[in-house]
């Protein structure tokens, strides 16, 4: 996964990237409505980027313009999902995106 999403923002469909997930592996995916200027995942400004690159986690941005929504997919070890989720939903983050726990093996 790329840890510079601003650089590299991937333009795919979310069932391909889906598809792509290490079974072994966890992942949190915040999905927002691509369609908003002001209140974006891309958002280069967004703390919880600051976040990602403190804790050295694995993440990628991406926009499915199909489902019109943007994406950020960020990988963690199996059982610190609901750690990791806690420490994000205090980082300033879209109101109204959605979030997804992909937990190893399921």
């Amino acid at each position: 996964m790329d840890q510079k999403p601003h650089k590299n923002i991937l333009n795919q469909r979310f069932l391909d990237v889906k598809k792509k997930l290490e079974p072994s592996k966890s992942y949190l995916i915040f999905e927002n409505d691509a369609g908003k200027t002001d209140d974006s995942l891309l958002s280069e400004t967004l703390q919880v980027y600051a976040y990602l690159e403190t804790q050295q986690l694995e993440w990628q941005t991406f926009i499915d313009r199909e489902q019109k929504s943007e994406y950020l997919i960020i990988q963690t070890e199996p059982g610190n999902e609901d750690d990791i989720l806690g420490r994000l939903m205090a980082c300033q983050l879209p109101e109204d995106m959605v979030c997804y726990v992909y937990k190893a093996g399921s």
